[in-house]
């Protein structure tokens, strides 16, 4: 087997493992990327304030912001997870009272306009419910990514196709 050949077989292994573990282990998965991230944070705001004696004040002012990033990325991991879906939530609800008003503003002009009008609904609703399910909707998006990882590395290994 070419060195090639190997790597892609591992490659391919590594991302079955991973992928399995989103799926079966989103929500641990979630909690503990915040941590990575925390503790990356932490490292970063240290490195800074050691070398960054006479960086100037904007300097230390990012280190302090890594430094409070940091430690509420670790004392409350599922709290800073529940942020990005909201946000998402927030846009998808202004693009679909976006959509809805253009719709109702140009009746005449649009060519289905009781289509337009059902999708604007629909997306303000996908909207709400991803703001008010914060954690389950990034749960579900960890669990599409690991069943997409799985797909990708079962193909990998049954078809010989390069991963990447």
């Amino acid at each position: 087997m070419s060195s090639q050949r190997k790597f892609s077989f591992g490659s391919a292994v590594v991302l079955l493992i991973m992928g399995i573990v989103l799926l079966v282990w989103s929500d641990s998965a979630l909690i503990g990327i915040s941590m990575v991230i925390g503790a990356g944070c932490l490292i970063e705001a240290i490195a800074l304030f050691i070398a960054g004696r006479g960086g100037g004040p904007g300097f230390t002012a990012g280190a302090v912001v890594l430094l409070i990033a940091g430690i509420v990325l670790l004392l409350h991991p599922k709290f800073i997870i529940s942020i990005l879906p909201v946000l998402i939530g927030i846009g998808i609800i202004v693009n679909g009272a976006s959509t809805l008003i253009q719709a109702l503003n140009s009746r005449t002009e649009l060519a289905h306009t009781s289509a337009h009008l059902i999708l604007a609904i629909i997306t303000i609703l996908l909207g709400v419910i991803v703001l008010f399910n914060p954690f389950e909707t990034m749960s579900l998006a960890v669990k599409l990514i690991g069943v997409i990882m799985i797909y990708n590395a079962l193909t990998s290994f049954f078809f010989g196709k390069e991963i990447g």
